[in-house]
């Protein structure tokens, strides 16, 4: 269970964008990992489809070139909810296949079609410490898949993170 607050930890001190991370064991895949991420303002729903499209576009064909396929209903899901001033989007993957890597180029993607809206939580941290973290990401989500256990929350609070075990 350590190694998977570890990991939560880790992936919200690396991403600032992220405003919460939620993991839910579930029988024997391994669980699934809900990222969520906060937007100024109302996404207006055919830019949320739209954005949805791109998202699953991305995690399609980078599964594709690493020759690991996302097969089977409900790998990853992609939804928007308006909780007033913001827009909460929500990408839930399975946690054997999500990589580092992925959540970047998801971040990445979100930067690019969402700009000043996506909120973040500025860090002071170097790229020397955020490759360390990238490590460390991929050793802890590779060992959450493998414990049993109960389901962690994280979130990013005024500069902190906070992780609870429900």
């Amino acid at each position: 269970m350590a190694r998977g607050v570890g990991a939560l930890i880790a992936s919200l001190v690396r991403y600032p964008e992220l405003s919460s991370l939620d993991f839910q064991p579930e029988g024997s895949d391994g669980g699934r990992v809900t990222l969520s991420f906060c937007l100024r303002g109302r996404l207006p729903h055919d830019r949320a489809v739209a954005l949805a499209d791109a998202l699953m576009e991305v995690l399609l064909t980078y599964h594709h070139l690493l020759r690991f396929p996302l097969a089977g209903h409900g790998v990853a899901e992609f939804t928007t909810e308006y909780v007033e001033p913001l827009t909460i989007l929500r990408l839930a993957r399975d946690i054997e296949s999500l990589t580092p890597d992925e959540v970047g180029m998801v971040i990445d993607l979100l930067r690019d079609q969402c700009g000043v809206d996506l909120l973040m939580d500025p860090n002071d941290f170097s790229e020397d410490d955020l490759l360390d973290q990238e490590e460390t990401i991929q050793a802890a989500l590779d060992s959450l898949g493998q414990e049993p256990g109960r389901r962690l929350f994280a979130l990013r609070e005024e500069g902190r993170v906070l992780v609870f075990n429900t």
